[in-house]
Order: C-alpha cells, then structure tokens, then sequence
C-alpha cells in the first residue's frame, strides 16, 4: 500500500459514511413521496423523479435520502450511475439498486461524491460484480473499499479545484455545441444552394447501409474497459463530446460488424 502524505489516513467508505434510514410507503398509502430509480440518473445528475402515492409504490422504493448524501448504483457500476443528493431531493425515496452514502463529519460530501467517481474506484467494484443478466455488487462490497482520506481542509481545496475544472469543461462544452449548431446551419444553407437542381438517387445506389452491434449487456466482460463506447444520443450536430459507457477490447473483437475510419453513422 502506498505511502500517504502526512496527515492522510486509510481508512473504508463504511468508516466514513452512516447508513441512510429506510421505509415502507405501503404503511402509508394515501401519503405521496417523491421517488428517483436508476433509470432517473444520466451524467451523474438526477434528471426526474416520479410523484407516487404509498399504495402505488414499487417494491424498490425503501431508502430515505437527504442533502448532501451520495447514491451510487450498485447494478452495471461500470455505467456510473451515481448522482449527489441536493437540497430539492431532501427526503425522497431512493431504489434499493442504490447505495446510500452519507457522510459522517469526517468526509466533505463533495469529496465523497467525486471520489466514487474515480476511475480506479469504478474499475475495483466493478470487478467485484456478480451475476449474467443484472451483474451487481451488493452494499457492503462499495463500504468495504478503502480510499486515502486527506484532513478536511484538504477535502474542501481539492473539491473547489475539480469544481473549477468542471465549471471550464461545461462551458467550453457550451462554446462547442454553439459552434457546431451554427456550422451545422451553413452547412445546410450551404448545401442547398450547391445542390439547387441536382437530381435525387436512393442512397442504396451507392453506400452500403448496416445495423450497429451491441455487445451483450449479459456478459459484464465485454463492459467497462478502455475503449469508449457511443450511444445514439451522445452524438449531437455531427459531434461525439463524451461517453457514458466503455467496453472492453473482448467486447469490441466480440462484434462481427466493426467498420474502418471514414464511414459515417446517423440515427
């Protein structure tokens, strides 16, 4: 194990981290609560919840949340459906699919959060998922990783630094999706005027049209590796600008319809 610098300590996220409380909404089923699954985080952020009644809720929906928590899918870790409980999801009800980390006063929550979202940590709990059609870890694996803990005032410098560095990053990416939506403008304009009058000809005259492959979601081998793997919706204005997913390179010789440079896709 490597050495810390001074000050720092080894310690589990369970050292560091108190268990979330639990409840059962059909002991309540005329009470609505505000509900987030797996499916509601995209990019680390929770993107929607359901409003339910205690009658109508899933048998999923148990876990308590409050500002300031971390939840952290334990289902496909690889995916990295982890998102930071803000103060508008103060008291929802979270899925049993999540982990419920909630900082003790010896973890800045931010910390936490973008801790569990280091490469090295995705890649170790990855690694300890079980199961074909629904690989997963289960709560205590994700508490028993250890992490080198700095004192609080080093938490806190280090979290404004990443913070700074993301703030840049999404307004760079801004500035690009700006730029490549006016580019894509004067190409269309451009393109009209040019092929004013040409004739029309099926695309099957002259291109070969295939269907994209997939690498089984039920072979957790061919998931989470270094090579990044794009969806449907991650391509805008003619541009990839990131990546949720990765496969490995046994997920990428797996696929028998892999096409050299210069070929275009569209969906």
């Amino acid at each position: 194990m490597m050495e810390l610098p001074e000050g720092w300590a080894w310690v589990t996220l369970g050292d560091v981290c108190d268990r979330g409380a639990k409840w059962d909404p059909h002991d309540f089923p005329a009470e609505t609560f505000s509900y987030v699954d797996i499916g509601a985080i995209d990019r680390q952020r929770v993107t929607g919840t359901k409003r339910l009644a205690g009658a109508e809720a899933p048998s999923r929906a148990r876990q308590l949340v409050r500002a300031g928590d971390t939840i952290l899918s334990t289902v496909r870790t690889y995916l990295r459906n982890t998102a930071f409980v803000t103060d508008e999801l103060d008291g929802a009800t979270v899925s049993t699919g999540f982990c419920v980390l909630r900082p003790t006063q010896a973890i800045d929550a931010r910390f936490l959060f973008h801790r569990v979202l280091e490469d090295r940590f995705v890649e170790h709990i990855s690694s300890l998922q079980t199961g074909t059609s629904y690989p997963a870890v289960r709560d205590g694996d994700v508490l028993d990783v250890r992490i080198a803990l700095p004192p609080l005032a080093e938490q806190r410098r280090i979290v404004a630094a990443i913070d700074m560095h993301l703030s840049r990053r999404d307004a760079a990416t801004q500035v690009l999706a700006r730029a490549a939506k006016r580019l894509e403008q004067h190409r269309a304009a451009s393109l009209l005027r040019i092929t004013s009058g040409w004739p029309e000809r099926p695309l099957g005259e002259f291109s070969n049209v295939f269907v994209g492959a997939t690498p089984r979601r039920q072979s957790p081998e061919l998931w989470g590796g270094g090579v990044p793997w794009v969806s449907s919706g991650e391509i805008s204005f003619c541009r990839i600008l990131t990546t949720r997913e990765t496969i490995s390179q046994a997920g990428l010789t797996s696929s028998d319809r892999l096409h050299p440079p210069g070929r275009f896709s569209w969906r």
